[in-house]
């Protein structure tokens, strides 16, 4: 794909597929790749229908298709999520073409449309496509089924241009939705998880090598059938031919099996054997190694056409410039055959190479778009509207050069020679070198066809390495995984065991590796010590690939430690495996860019539908253009001495034709549409990579950086509604700063309540087993006060008694925890939570001691947040038990960050929080946000309510709910005072019970770390650990600055293409200016370059000197 009529293309087809059901097509033209969201059984379909638009396609992924968290998740069927890697896209119109080619898609093998296509995304930058297929709804369809359909598709595309190649397909339960089949927390971490591998044996030479393999990894199945499974369809099919067998296992410190040892086992059988680990094909190595090919391939053309260029240059136009008695001149002036003089032929016999041979590239992907559209299906509108490419284009352009020179060189070879050479007297030349040279060349123009050829080739190849560098900070990213590790054979020693090195891929989790000064950990886990000491070690790393922060973050035992980070201790240190390969926070972070990219602003999608049709209009303005000078000249509409003065050899049959020609070939070749399909993508691509440096990740794409950019340079009025727990403050030093039992509870622990039976102790030890199931952060201060608290009584000669066994824990978003218990034969329900969970209740908030409720509003003044324990046996027989106040420590750039959004952006500050309304209003006003602006007690449902409350103008808000608070417009600066602004409302969270609101917002802004960013539903994710609030005004500055570079873009492909068409066209003929093929052809390439090299200057942005300083500030104070 070169540009975004590739994508139109691409996306075209795809929803002209009758045949097959798409929900939705992303073509990425700067990653030349494809998303496609439809029925797993549809898959080949899109492959297909993607080649039949002459790109080359490989299936690279299928899994399932992820959308943006609500708040009650849809469920899906059954599908199938696969992804293909496409080589030969070069523009959105190869995007386009293949899209076109899925809508239209007409499987032979499929008749009864078994197999659907539910959604296809495109990426032109990735070179991939995301498709997502389904089974319809009385077949059942199997892996094996799908992947020979993907085949079929792949094939398909093949025949219309698209090298493509299935990467992966993966099978989506029915009844299940999404964020269920993704969800993934850190919670997972250092845990046992299944793992599904496929590995590749070499060395196998007859059947018995095969039974030997097949015995033995059936024995291993049957040996761990707890920890192992193989599909017995998988194991029928392992032979001499398919030398691969996938299976699933265990991973873990519980399991008893690990991959290196059945590679291991395989290698002893027999020593022949060569047992690997065959890694699933990753989009971004794919794709990295088609942009490289294709690159090499361009450069080997282009070096080609070099060749041939110079000679065309000396023979064209500087022998018709030198003097007239010059060797040279007169050599290539002397006839041949009949009047077709030596340098015509010599035109002719450079020429043919270059035009059949190094420009063939695009004749073969002309032919195939073209022909896609006239398969059977496709409408008249696609055939005549819907049609070709840029390299239909050049084509066109060239192959009309090359022919009509050809047929005047024919002509001149057939009329015979004349009686003596004449020349153009030397004072007759003109300024057109044109003009001059086809005096005493013929009405031959050979050099057209060689110089457009070496200018297209020049320009892809320039463009091809510009957008490389646009992606160069996600590739460092990239970069940072390491492919190896060191491994500690003995876990129990580590500062005595030794080490192997082994590749990533063959770590399992709870594995111990040893990471070197200066070298990153293999993969996500837990700091484990030093050498020196596996206790209080400490250590160092630098996070600032990840968090964009440059001061090394402290770690002690028990810590998280990152892939893609940096060992800067003074010694090695030891980490302990806690996720999978491919599964690290680098990888989510990769997974995120690379799907953000193919999110397309509307301004983007608007461009991809004008080059859906830029070709087929510039085609027929071409030949309108080359029917009106034919019509002016015949005709006798333009003077006879205009015409003798400016059409080259006036008076010779076909001159006029030939000359008319001319000015349609330049209109064909001018025009690019690449420069409007690239506008967006690269510099959108630049923007994401800028972020990433910075500790800022775009989930949102390119209508993420619309929102935010609308918001800073006051096209919208930008409202800000900030979450308190985990955002306003820290969320993670929490800790319990003072407690109050009810007076029933105040006794020793070991002294029951006569009402309820229920000992202080065995309070303490039930709580503390509950809010082990929560990732809250106040879970982790209730846990801390009950061990403290334990551990502070003093301890009796009678064995403790045993703890009640959990039933049932479920946890209430935005309250709190309810868990069931059994009792010596009996039940009774424990609650941990904020007061409305009590209320909830029955009989239990009823029973509220009145020193409780002192203390509460005690606490709540102090800005510290209440949680309550309440306990009940039965109805008539609950309390609440304990209350505690929680200190939650404001970040200290939240003031800062309020001041400034306020003065620089005109911003709304809001503050919605689930606490209590004394809490919530306390820590505001040490924020600097007005009392009137603080909701409280809120779940997140009504987060997100009010979110959608705030998006509505202040009268239509006070109208709907007359509790509404009143609209700030007054704290406004006068110049964002407009009632007539778009509310944009930002919303501000971290991530935990925030998806509802996130979702509705706007503008979603998370603050996330781990896991949990490949699944937030956040357009925004804020990923410095120090001070991570300061990266809101960054973000908006970078934003607009992003935005502002798309539409310049946009601006200067639109100007270029409508200023220069008509100049191609002749219309500044009369003043003496005129664009030839040739130069049409150069200005061509320069379009498509200039907007990559100005996508590249976003690299030179750099934040806001105040704050830059504010950031410095905060690192050294925290350092």
């Amino acid at each position: 794909m070169t540009c975004a009529s590739c994508a139109q293309s691409i996306t075209q087809a795809l929803k002209a597929e009758t045949s097959i059901s798409i929900d939705s097509v992303q073509v990425n033209v700067m990653s030349a790749s494809a998303t496609v969201t439809t029925q797993p059984s549809a898959i080949d379909k899109v492959i297909e229908t993607i080649e039949d638009c002459g790109f080359d396609v490989q299936l690279v992924k299928t899994e399932p298709a992820k959308g943006k968290a609500t708040t009650k998740p849809e469920k899906v069927d059954s599908h199938w999520s696969a992804k293909l890697s496409i080589s030969g896209m070069t523009c959105a119109s190869c995007v386009q073409s293949i899209t076109s080619a899925l809508e239209s898609f007409a499987d032979e093998t499929n008749p009864k449309e078994v197999v659907k296509i539910l959604q296809t995304s495109i990426h032109l930058m990735a070179k991939s496509a995301d498709i997502k297929l389904a089974a319809s709804s009385t077949e059942t369809i199997g892996k094996a089924e799908v992947e020979k359909r993907l085949q079929a598709v792949v094939g398909e595309m093949e025949d219309i241009g698209f090298d493509a190649e299935l990467l992966s397909v993966q099978h989506v339960p029915g009844n299940q939705s999404s964020s269920d089949v993704n969800a993934a927390d850190g919670s997972g971490e250092n845990k046992d998880s299944q793992r599904s591998v496929r590995i590749k044996i070499e060395g196998m030479f007859c059947q018995h090598c095969v039974d030997k393999v097949r015995n033995y990894l059936d024995t291993k199945q049957r040996e761990h059938a707890s920890d192992m499974d193989i599909d017995d369809e998988d194991l029928a099919n392992f032979s001499l031919a398919n030398p691969s067998i996938s299976f699933s296992y265990t991973s873990g410190a519980g399991s008893t099996i690990r991959l290196r040892d059945v590679l291991v086992g395989i290698n002893q059988l027999d020593p022949a054997f060569e047992a690997c680990y065959a890694p699933p094909a990753s989009l971004a190595s794919r794709s990295a190694v088609l942009a490289r090919k294709e690159l090499r391939d361009l450069l080997l053309r282009l070096s080609i056409a070099a060749l041939f260029a110079v000679p065309t240059l000396v023979i064209s136009m500087v022998a018709p410039l030198l003097p007239f008695d010059h060797t040279l001149r007169r050599y290539l002036s002397r006839y041949v055959v009949g009047s077709a003089t030596k340098g015509e032929v010599a035109m002719w016999i450079i020429s043919t190479p270059i035009q059949f041979g190094v420009g063939s590239i695009f004749f073969k992907k002309a032919w195939r778009s073209l022909s896609s559209v006239w398969k059977r299906g496709r409408s008249w509108t696609d055939r005549l509207l819907r049609f070709g490419n840029m390299d239909v284009l050049v084509a066109l352009g060239t192959l009309v050069a090359y022919t009509s020179s050809l047929a005047f060189l024919l002509i001149d070879a057939c009329r015979p020679p004349s009686d003596e050479m004449t020349f153009r007297p030397l004072e007759m030349h003109t300024s057109d070198d044109e003009a001059s040279m086809q005096d005493e060349m013929g009405m031959t123009y050979f050099e057209a066809s060689v110089f457009l050829v070496f200018f297209i080739l020049l320009g892809r190849a320039l463009e091809s390495i510009s957008k490389k560098k646009t992606g160069d900070a996600v590739a460092d990213l990239s970069k940072m995984k390491p492919s190896t590790a060191y491994l500690v054979l003995d876990p129990t020693n580590l500062a005595q065991s030794k080490t192997k090195v082994v590749d990533v891929d063959m770590l399992e989790i709870s594995d111990f590796v040893l990471v070197p000064c200066g070298s990153s950990p293999p993969l996500d886990g837990t700091f484990a010590g030093t050498p020196a000491s596996t206790q209080d070690a400490q250590a160092l790393l630098d996070e600032s690939s990840l968090s964009g922060e440059a001061r090394p973050v402290s770690k002690l035992v028990g810590d998280p430690v990152f892939a893609g980070t940096i060992n800067v201790s003074p010694t090695a240190i030891f980490a302990r495996v806690g996720v999978l390969p491919g599964s690290s926070m680098i990888d989510d972070i990769l997974d995120v860019v690379q799907e953000s990219a193919g999110k397309k602003a509307s301004i983007a999608q608007l461009a991809d539908k004008i080059t859906g049709v830029f070709v087929p209009i510039i085609v027929y303005i071409s030949l309108a253009v080359f029917i009106l000078w034919t019509l002016l000249l015949y005709s006798g509409a333009l003077f006879e001495s205009w015409q003798a003065r400016n059409v080259p050899h006036y008076g010779e049959p076909g001159a006029k034709l030939l000359w008319a020609m001319q000015f349609g070939i330049s209109c064909l070749l001018v025009a690019c549409p690449c420069g409007i399909g690239l506008a967006a993508p690269t510099s959108q691509l630049a923007g994401i990579g800028l972020a990433s440096k910075h500790g800022i990740l775009v989930n949102g794409g390119g209508e993420a950086f619309r929102a935010a950019s609308a918001a800073a340079r006051g096209s919208a009025d930008l409202v800000v509604v900030f979450d308190k727990t985990g955002t306003i403050t820290k969320g993670e030093a929490v800790k319990v700063t003072s407690s109050r039992f009810a007076p029933a509870f105040e006794r020793a622990s070991n002294e029951s309540d006569q009402a309820s039976g229920m000992t202080q102790e065995t309070l303490l030890r039930c709580v503390d087993l509950v809010e082990q199931s929560s990732t809250h952060p106040y879970a982790g201060a209730v846990r801390g006060f009950v061990a403290e608290r334990l551990n502070q009584e003093t301890p009796t000669a009678e064995e403790p008694s045993p703890l009640p066994k959990l039933v049932d824990v479920s946890e209430v978003a935005g309250k709190g925890i309810r868990a069931t218990f059994d009792h010596e034969g009996s039940t009774f329900l424990l609650l941990v939570g904020n007061k409305r969970l009590m209320d909830e209740i029955q009989g239990v908030s009823s029973r509220m001691d009145a020193s409780l409720w002192k203390a509460e509003e005690e606490w709540a003044a102090a800005a510290n947040s209440v949680v309550y324990v309440g306990y009940r046996a039965a109805p008539d027989a609950g309390q609440i038990s304990l209350a505690l106040a929680i200190s939650d420590v404001i970040r200290p750039e939240a003031g800062w960050v309020i001041s400034h959004l306020k003065q620089r952006f005109g911003a709304e500050i809001w503050m919605v929080s689930g606490d209590n309304e004394a809490t919530a209003k306390g820590v505001a006003s040490q924020v600097g946000i007005d009392p009137s602006h603080v909701v409280a007690g809120v779940l997140p449902v009504q987060k997100k309510e009010w979110v959608e409350r705030l998006q509505l103008p202040a009268t239509q808000r006070d109208a709907e709910s007359a509790s509404a608070p009143p609209s700030s417009k007054q704290t406004r600066p006068w110049w964002r005072r407009s009632s007539t602004k778009q509310r944009m409302v930002c919303f501000v969270g971290d991530g935990i019970n925030d998806s509802p609101a996130l979702s509705s917002a706007q503008l979603g802004i998370a603050l996330g770390s781990g896991s949990s960013i490949a699944h937030s539903s956040s357009d925004f994710i804020l990923l410095r650990r120090t001070s991570p609030l300061l990266s809101l005004p960054l973000l908006l500055s970078l934003s607009n600055a992003t935005y502002l570079k798309i539409w310049t873009n946009f601006a200067w492909a639109f100007v270029f293409n409508l200023c220069l068409i008509p100049i191609a066209a002749g219309a500044l003929v009369g003043v003496g200016v005129r664009l030839g093929p040739a130069l049409s052809g150069l200005a061509m390439a320069f379009s498509s370059t200039s907007v990559v090299l100005n996508s590249l200057t976003l690299r030179w942005w750099r934040p806001e000197k105040v704050v830059r300083r504010k950031i410095e500030e905060c690192e050294a104070d925290d350092g």
